[in-house]
């Protein structure tokens, strides 16, 4: 649980520093070693591959996602038989 906890802060904090740079010279990028690596604004309006979608069906969409994932995996999450596996490696 500890590493799960320390990647996500180390991925949040490279995030966070991605976006400060991108926005920090928004016209112009910040890129390392001319254009081999960089950040640059690049604004999607839509969801994956720039299609849109409206909100009105969207959120909807997600969250009935969401709600089935739990309940395909709700057994496998809350059972006790998979949390003593967990704990003898």
């Amino acid at each position: 649980m500890a590493l799960f906890i320390g990647v996500f802060i180390g991925v949040l904090l490279i995030d966070q520093l991605t976006k400060y740079l991108a926005f920090s010279i928004p016209e112009q990028g910040y890129f390392l070693g001319g254009d081999v690596a960089g950040f640059k604004i690049f604004s999607n309006e839509g969801i994956a591959f720039g299609i849109t979608v409206p909100e009105l069906i969207l959120y909807p969409l997600v969250v009935l996602f969401l709600i089935l994932l739990g309940v395909k995996y709700r057994k496998e999450l809350f059972s006790t038989n998979n949390r003593k596996k967990r704990r003898n490696g």
